[in-house]
């Protein structure tokens, strides 16, 4: 059996977002929490919870657990390419409301298809 002491260690493989803490002052926005839990899990438990942390788009198993807990499902992420789609997507319709011509529009169109395959727009 392994300890996880979801405050301060994640699985092997799986980042931290203390780790990955880019922006110092995100501790301060964020809310502290006042308990500490330390699950026991074995190594298939653990391999389920990594699987199940990378289908939903989740770093942090604490975050994972929480989510879990407090609503009974955890929040599906969207990757950055769905962002850079959605955003393409706007900017296809700014552009058929402004009557921009056919060529402009194909252009654009084929940008989302081609990040739609993994390319960038």
């Amino acid at each position: 059996m392994s300890d996880i002491d979801l405050a301060t260690h994640i699985p092997s493989g799986v980042a931290c977002c203390s780790a990955n803490n880019k922006n110092k002052n995100r501790w301060n926005r964020m809310e502290r929490k006042d308990s500490r839990i330390t699950i026991r899990l074995n190594q298939s438990e653990i391999d389920q919870l990594k699987s199940k942390m990378a289908d939903a788009g989740y770093t942090s198993a604490g975050a994972f657990i929480r989510d879990s807990v407090a609503t009974g499902r955890v929040k599906p992420k969207i990757s950055s390419n769905i962002v850079v789609i959605a955003k393409e997507l706007a900017t296809l319709a700014g552009m058929i409301k402004g009557d921009r011509p056919k060529s402009d529009l194909l252009d654009k169109v084929r940008a989302i298809a081609s990040a739609n395959a993994g390319g960038v727009v």
